[in-house]
């Protein structure tokens, strides 16, 4: 899975079947977001988990907030960032 913030609308989540999902604080963010989610991952190949990766970063005012396939802390995690919860709007 990879997660990206794009600041001021909400969260991308990319999933390793080429699904994604957006969670927003609105239903217009959340319009908006996806429009230029699908615009971004229209000119990419599809399973390819790089250029997913590429794609959701160069969303403007992106940033990468989770990657599985890199774990953030790896060989020095205490077990408080195994994992991350989302909620549903």
């Amino acid at each position: 899975m990879i997660s990206v913030a794009i600041s001021r609308y909400g969260l991308v989540l990319w999933e390793e079947t080429g699904e994604w999902r957006v969670y927003a604080l609105s239903e217009a963010r959340r319009t908006s977001l996806s429009g230029r989610v699908r615009h971004a991952l229209a000119e990419t190949d599809a399973g390819s988990r790089a250029e997913a990766r590429r794609a959701l970063l160069s969303i403007g005012e992106a940033s990468l907030l989770v990657d599985s396939e890199y774990p953030a802390c790896e060989g020095e995690c205490d077990g408080r960032c195994e994992g991350a919860e989302f909620g549903s709007n």
